[in-house]
């Protein structure tokens, strides 16, 4: 049950390339399952993963990763007719766009779970959240602990900045004192005009909870399509590959830069979280130009080698990657 919410519910993953429908408008009729559930269910169980024999000796690197640190230009905001990134590891982006600065999913507390000695980031972030330009805006996608940091949403209880955020997302933020005037809760295709800035909260397929098997799916999870006059962007969150990229494409695409979840993957939960190849697959789907791994180089929480992500790119030299192998 959500904090403020008036009644439980559960969100599924509903996803029909033929419906073009809201998410709150696809739910009527449907039987609430406790647990998201996709037709091959088995895949989406993940502890099923743990079953999986084979070792893997590279879960985290054993020293710091090369970067830049605590730089950024002076002229951040100069985007009237261009976006400006800086990439902060796992699918923390601080972005510029239309003069106004965005941070995606921020994350910068040690530890991306409930306790602190697991999941724990590779290193501190590049820039610290002390030394954050100001912030116009921050887009969440969903509300597992390594796209929502509860730390980093406190640091901002006393500024201007406004958030992003799928439906019952708000309830997370208000229960850590962030003012409910300053949330706007997305439906699925829900768009908002700010700023001189389109925002699309668009499909994802995943889930969501904070609480392990407790409470899950009680809030919805997302990805975002940005556009203004000259440019144009797209926000995966976590997702499976599924047919909503190609209808993202379609009806919002084409994309000039496109953020794209391409880590933490296996093939037990695919449903969740994009293959390698699939990440492909949805940046054609989109109609990307740029694409933008993210999901990977900062915490572990699959059983593939920290570095894969970034190696098996190098087989799709063709595309304009960033980072570069």
């Amino acid at each position: 049950k959500l904090y403020n919410s008036p009644q439980p519910m559960s969100y599924m993953n509903l996803y029909d390339s033929e419906n073009s429908s809201t998410y709150s408008e696809r739910i009527k009729g449907i039987e609430f399952r406790s647990m998201f559930q996709n037709q091959d269910a088995d895949n989406l169980m993940f502890t099923s993963a743990l079953r999986m024999s084979a070792t893997f000796p590279y879960i985290t690197p054993n020293v710091f990763l090369p970067e830049v640190r605590g730089h950024l230009p002076s002229d951040l905001r100069d985007t009237s007719d261009t976006v400006k990134f800086t990439w902060l590891g796992h699918a923390t982006i601080l972005a510029s766009i239309n003069e106004k600065t965005i941070l995606f999913d921020p994350v910068f507390s040690e530890s991306a779970a409930p306790v602190s000695w697991v999941v724990k980031r590779y290193q501190p972030p590049a820039i610290s959240i002390d030394e954050l330009p100001s912030i116009d805006f921050i887009v969440i996608s969903h509300d597992h602990y390594d796209h929502l940091d509860m730390k980093a949403i406190k640091f901002f209880r006393e500024s201007d900045t406004r958030f992003l955020v799928p439906l019952g997302v708000a309830s997370h933020l208000e229960h850590w004192g962030i003012r409910r005037d300053r949330v706007i809760e997305f439906d699925w295709w829900q768009t908002r005009d700010i700023a001189g800035i389109s925002f699309t909260c668009t499909p994802a397929q995943h889930f969501s909870g904070r609480t392990a098997t407790i409470a899950m799916q009680k809030t919805l999870w997302s990805s975002w399509a940005l556009r203004t006059e000259a440019t144009s962007v797209y926000f995966s969150g976590d997702s499976g590959y599924a047919g909503h990229f190609k209808e993202i494409g379609d009806r919002l695409g084409p994309f000039d830069l496109t953020f794209i979840d391409a880590g933490q993957y296996n093939e037990r939960w695919r449903q969740v979280h994009n293959l390698p190849p699939e990440v492909i697959d949805a940046f054609n789907d989109l109609n990307g130009n740029i694409l933008v791994p993210i999901g990977w180089g900062m915490f572990t929480l699959a059983l593939h080698d920290w570095f894969e992500p970034h190696r098996w790119r190098s087989v799709h030299g063709h595309l304009r990657l960033v980072p570069s192998p």
